[in-house]
């Protein structure tokens, strides 16, 4: 008996030895923990880690493990850890409790740190043909975009749009540019893009869904990028030229999909894709689904199925759609649950419901309410140039344009105020005040989030506006029944709504011309003085607020067998280049020779080189940088200047009455073809006075001797005629 007395006492210690510690882990929660970003969640991101589980119990005897994602290693062991900086991702977050081995707990918390875009498509260093059209595409939604497609075409297109196609022309490596605001701030990004005539296109073939496909299912093939032919292979004895082709199996078997793709440099790539055909695959509806801009009413949403089969979406909000990945479009805020049916070829069927929330979010930007104007009249004033007009002043009656410079996003809304009662909701809008006075024009753009911004500028309407216009005639000494040309080298006569009247001065005239009479040289006017004498003419123009400018000039008619005489040239043989032609070679026998000395005391280079810039009409020293792009240029390597001696300089100026018939000049030096800066690196002719030459006139056939240009120590900054290879700083 007292045998058995003791082994109870023995089993009840037991018992009680085991159940306490037991019953502790009955009553142990989950600890409660939590973070919050110390300096906002754009990378790098300081992220603080809470724990309040002390709160909640007593943590004394437990150990915390705090893992990150699916790492088995904590990162940290204790109560709470300190903060930690995270890049650009998506973070799971784990925190295991244990207290002596018998009590255990765990919870969960997910973070996202946001970043700025990474890299675009396509990829660095990808190759292209000549001519092949290239999608530029960032990887990750942006607010705001501009391309810089490297090849400094002015009449790119799509600059500001998330999709950007572009076409190089001619071979070589581009360095293509973006800047971009993402929803943490403003950044770049730059890569590289080879064209080349021998580029092998490197393709990428994708079948939509999972590799188990059933009997009779459409299968979706896409590939990357854009080429010339197609060849879908599709294992079956059948293919497809499409770029995109769907295709259906009626056999159960192993597919091995290949694709082949030709560029148009006629070079190949291929990929293949495999697929298993089935007859007893389970249907599954899962499906992805995202806003295409935002979280806001009229922001498109884009759904897509994974599997194969055929399809039954109900957005709830009353439309439907049985395409594979449709796209909706929520015109108004709340939850809405999207639900898609899939039955597969197989005879499943599948359900699967996700809940979209529509809202307005106040972060969402609005673009800037940016817009230029300009009147019917200013045809130059193309968009493509850049330049802003803040005022603009018309006469009555005339057509103003006004361009939209903001996002283009469509789900924008546009407001023009046109300050006199009239209003269009056009992006871009066009008007005609008809009575004078100021008006502030306002423009206001609308996103679909209901942010917005303002911009307004004035328009001044002006009865007593003069002509503007440029009345030439060229040229003015000829033989007699030679020709001379009158035209307004400022308009287009057809386009500007001007009258025009020409009094010869030999008794003839033209009144009230609209248009060009000469449509061959395209002037308004081309008259031929049959007689030798002195003819006074005046050439007047008139707009249509009645004003009227007037030019009067002397034409000479001599029989002179020693007169240049005047040609233009404009054929398929004609060079037309842009920016400065190089004028050290003579090329017309009407070409002005121009011989310009060069003498620099205390030259500090030693292998340098001088250059002559020349512009048509003049050049101002005292305001370099309003003189515009020079027309020619003329370098030499110094040699004399480098002992105090003079170097000369010979120019042919073409004697282009059309374009001027004066030019301006200055001489700027350069070390290793950089262009130095400052007050000794120019120099331009000067008169007897010491005042600078700002205009020469071009005489036709014959030679003008400058005087030796030496330093201007009283004039500066230097100007800026530079040919974009010679850019930059010398270091002396």
């Amino acid at each position: 008996m007292k045998n058995i007395y003791k082994w109870f006492h023995r089993l009840i210690f037991l018992l009680l030895t085991f159940t306490i510690p037991f019953v502790t882990h009955a009553q142990v929660k989950n600890p409660d923990i939590g973070f919050y970003f110390a300096n906002g969640d754009c990378s790098p991101a300081v992220v603080q880690f809470v724990n309040k589980s002390s709160m909640s119990y007593d943590t004394t005897k437990i150990q915390f493990k705090w893992y990150l994602d699916n790492s088995s290693d904590p990162f940290f062991i204790g109560y709470m850890p300190e903060s930690k900086i995270f890049q650009k991702g998506f973070y799971h977050l784990r925190v295991e409790t244990d207290s002596a081995g018998f009590m255990k707990g765990s919870s969960y918390q997910t973070f996202e740190v946001k970043g700025a875009p990474t890299g675009f498509m396509p990829g660095n260093k990808t190759q292209f043909c000549p001519g092949e059209e290239i999608t530029f595409q960032m990887n990750e939604p942006v607010n705001f975009i501009e391309w810089d497609f490297g090849d400094n075409d002015p009449f790119a297109k799509n600059r500001n749009q998330s999709y950007a196609p572009h076409v190089y022309q001619n071979a070589g490596i581009y360095y293509v540019r973006v800047k971009f605001e993402s929803q943490c701030g403003y950044d770049s990004l730059k890569q590289e893009i080879v064209i080349s005539p021998t580029a092998k296109p490197t393709v990428d073939a994708f079948a939509k869904g999972d590799w188990n496909v059933c009997l009779n299912d459409e299968v979706s093939f896409m590939t990357n990028g854009k080429y010339k032919t197609y060849n879908w292979n599709f294992g079956d004895g059948t293919s497809s030229a499409l770029p995109y082709p769907a295709h259906a199996y009626s056999t159960v078997k192993q597919y091995a999909v290949v694709l082949t793709a030709t560029n148009i440099c006629g070079q190949s790539g291929t990929d293949t894709v495999k697929l298993n055909i089935v007859n007893n695959q389970q249907a599954w509806a899962n499906f992805n689904w995202w806003f295409e801009r935002n979280s806001c009413p009229n922001s498109p949403v884009h759904f897509d199925s994974h599997s194969n089969g055929i399809y039954k979406w109900e957005f709830g909000d009353g439309g439907t759609s049985n395409l594979r990945s449709p796209v909706n479009n929520f015109t108004d805020t709340g939850r809405y649950t999207v639900k898609l049916t899939v039955t597969n070829g197989c005879g499943s069927s599948a359900t699967k419901s996700e809940t979209v929330f529509v809202s307005y979010d106040p972060n969402v930007m609005a673009p800037p309410a940016d817009f230029n104007m300009h009147s019917e009249f200013d045809y130059n004033q193309d968009s493509k140039d850049g330049m802003h007009m803040d005022t603009v002043k018309v006469c009555p009656g005339t057509r103003i344009f006004f361009e939209n410079y903001s996002w283009d996003d469509f789900t924008n809304k546009y407001a023009w105020n046109f300050g006199d009662g009239s209003t269009s909701g056009l992006k871009n809008a066009e008007h005609v005040y008809t009575t004078p006075g100021v008006y502030n024009v306002t423009f206001k753009v609308s996103n679909n989030c209901g942010n917005s911004n303002v911009m307004s500028k004035p328009i001044k309407v002006d009865p007593g506006l003069k002509p503007m216009s440029f009345l030439r005639s060229v040229p003015q000494n000829i033989c007699p029944g030679e020709q001379v040309y009158f035209f307004d080298n400022e308009n287009d006569p057809e386009r500007s709504r001007n009258k025009y009247s020409i009094f010869f001065g030999d008794g003839s005239q033209l009144l009230n011309l609209t248009k060009n009479t000469d449509t061959t040289m395209q002037t308004l006017a081309t008259h031929v003085y049959s007689d030798a004498g002195t003819y006074n003419y005046k050439f007047k123009v008139t707009n249509i607020c009645g004003n009227s400018d007037s030019i009067s000039g002397v034409i000479n008619v001599q029989n002179n067998a020693a007169k240049v005489p005047f040609y233009y040239v404009d054929n398929s043989t004609t060079s037309h280049q842009e920016g400065m032609e190089d004028w050290s070679k003579k090329r017309y026998f009407s070409d002005n020779k121009v011989v310009i000395p060069v003498k620099w005391d205390n030259w500090p280079g030693t292998d340098s080189i001088i250059s002559a810039f020349f512009w048509w009409g003049k050049f101002d020293p005292v305001n370099p940088d309003g003189n515009g792009e020079p027309a020619g240029k003329v370098s030499i390597k110094v040699k004399n200047i480098i002992n105090n001696g003079t170097d000369t300089i010979v120019a042919f100026v073409p004697y282009d009455p059309v374009a001027s018939d004066s030019f301006g000049l200055a001489v700027a030096w350069f070390c290793n073809h950089y262009q130095m800066q400052g007050q000794k690196a120019f120099t331009v002719p000067m008169n007897a006075m010491g005042a600078p030459v700002k205009a020469i006139k071009i005489n036709p056939g014959t030679t003008t001797n400058l005087q030796t240009l030496v330093l201007l120590p009283t004039l500066s900054p230097a100007p800026a005629p530079h040919h974009p290879s010679e850019a930059g700083r010398a270091n002396y």
